[in-house]
């Protein structure tokens, strides 16, 4: 068996898809994602997501988001970098009470993907690209 470039991160690629598949899902079945961005929004936007997606940029502007939406369950996606994980463990704390599941499933397995280069939210088209070249 010829073992190419192209396929060498076939398996990861393939991960990868099903967890986008999987957050797509979700989103379409009313779960908001909570994202850091304009460009997350963009990026997530880009691989399909057609559901509700905050960028977070203050307590008061999520406050008022969650608040009108009332979900009983919300995705953090933010970075995956420092920052994005104080955030995220920030933002916990912060939607418990307000939302009833707040799952960080997706982020936790994306930051396995962080040896590809994956940080942010906004990489992910550019590593899927980068992994099938």
């Amino acid at each position: 068996m010829v073992s190419t470039k192209k396929h060498r991160y076939i398996k990861e690629y393939e991960e990868l898809l099903e967890i986008i598949k999987r957050i797509i899902k979700e989103s379409e079945d009313g779960s908001p994602i909570i994202v850091e961005g304009e460009k997350d929004l963009k990026a997530l936007r880009a691989l399909g997501v057609k559901g509700p997606i905050i960028v977070y940029r203050s307590r008061e502007d999520l406050m008022e988001k969650i608040n009108m939406l009332k979900p009983a369950h919300v995705i953090l996606l933010l970075d995956m970098d420092y920052e994005g994980e104080e955030k995220t463990i920030y933002l916990k704390k912060f939607l418990e009470g307000l939302v009833s599941n707040i799952d960080l499933t997706y982020w936790n397995i994306l930051r396995k993907f962080r040896v590809f280069g994956l940080t942010t939210i906004e990489s992910i088209p550019k590593i899927l690209d980068k992994m099938v070249r």
